[in-house]
């Protein structure tokens, strides 16, 4: 049975979906048959950030319809990495056609990854499978920190597990103390970090480039996180080296 994470943050313009498409290629990377899920209805975006919109036809509206969901995921560039992309339209995904559609899922493949729209709309997060980890987006200002502790707030009361990654992070930035230190920020948001993401160009041009250079800084975190997720013991860099 493969693994399923959901990305999520409270306002939008952190980086959220950049950081699932950052994920899934880091876990395609390692070998794990990865399946992102745009959960987006009416607002998809990843699809533009993989490259495939120009042959997306068929989306997730179709996909909880059918057994044959390998029929509907469309091959990314990145060997082992596939997407399904948003329905079109807004409420076209019944919380029981979810959990069904997970279910069928984590057969088929390693790693899958809901990416979840921003906000405190979580009707569905409970159709997802009890083991699924949530992954809160945030960047380090105290707006977004405030936004994500209330997400993860929401997401205790449910019962559901969560973790922190820290996107766009400049440590340029970060000697203006907004926080003292990194443990500032997981105390706001009172959720357990788990990784750490540059602000990064090819990060930034993924609608472009639809990939990340291999080596650089924002592939090594994802990497990082992706590691971690499996269970390695990856510790975290030095602040002035992410």
């Amino acid at each position: 049975m493969g693994e399923i994470f959901a990305t999520t943050s409270g306002k939008g313009g952190v980086g959220k979906s950049a950081t699932a498409v950052g994920l899934g290629l880091a876990f395609a990377g390692l070998n794990k048959k990865t399946l992102l899920v745009d959960m987006d209805e009416g607002l998809r975006c990843l699809d533009l950030l993989l490259g495939v919109d120009s042959k997306a036809v068929l989306d997730l509206g179709d996909a909880v319809k059918t057994e044959e969901i390998n029929d509907i995921a469309y091959e990314c560039s990145q060997k082992n990495l596939f997407l399904i992309p948003a329905p079109d339209t807004f409420g076209e995904i019944a919380p029981e056609a979810l959990t069904a559609f997970a279910k069928k899922a984590e057969e088929l493949y390693d790693v899958v990854i809901f990416d979840f729209p921003a906000g405190l709309q979580f009707e569905l997060y409970s159709a997802l499978p009890k083991k699924t980890l949530f992954l809160g987006i945030a960047t380090p200002d105290p707006v977004s920190v405030r936004d994500i502790a209330a997400v993860g707030e929401k997401l205790a009361s449910l019962g559901l597990n969560s973790r922190l990654i820290i996107n766009r992070f400049s440590f340029k930035i970060h000697k203006k103390k907004f926080y003292q230190s990194i443990d500032g920020i997981i105390d706001a948001s009172s959720i357990r970090l788990l990784g750490i993401v540059p602000e990064a160009e090819d990060v930034n041009t993924l609608s472009i480039n639809h990939k990340l250079k291999r080596n650089s800084n924002a592939s090594k975190a994802f990497l990082r996180i992706a590691e971690r997720l499996q269970y390695k013991n990856i510790p975290l860099k030095n602040l002035k080296k992410i």
